[in-house]
């Protein structure tokens, strides 16, 4: 058996571990950043569908391959970010920038990557959450 149908089949049990029923997440966004809200069940529905989306074939037709992530159904309708396309955009090939690309403010890099750190410290709660309850 390969890693992925490994993968693929630990992920299957803890989707069937965990219900979708009752589990929400909100996501509160203010101009300090953001606040992301939720009960257990969301924080692990969220945490299963990253590694869904991780090991599942990536999406083409944009200017990146997209992994696609299915968590609209745990947001509340009281969340302040509801209308996002539910993707996740691999990592492009590394290039050096042209000097058309330089322009700019410094603060978008700082934004860019404090919403990279954003997302991947959700990916790793949600990760230490499943872990944590299921050696618990």
């Amino acid at each position: 058996m390969s890693n992925d149908q490994d993968l693929q089949q630990r992920i299957e049990a803890l989707d069937a571990m965990v219900s979708r029923e009752g589990a929400f997440l909100r996501l509160d966004l203010d101009s300090e950043g953001g606040s992301l809200y939720g009960n257990r069940a969301g924080y692990l529905r969220f945490a299963i569908e990253l590694l869904r989306a991780a090991i599942g074939p990536p999406e083409t037709g944009g200017t990146h391959p997209c992994l696609a992530v299915d968590t609209v159904y745990l947001l509340t309708a009281d969340s302040d970010y509801l209308d996002y396309t539910p993707y996740l955009v691999e990592i492009a090939p590394q290039r050096p920038p042209d000097a058309s690309e330089l322009k700019g403010s410094p603060w978008v890099g700082v934004a860019i990557l404090g919403a990279i750190v954003f997302v991947f410290a959700l990916a790793g709660i949600g990760i230490a959450a499943i872990l944590n309850w299921m050696w618990s």
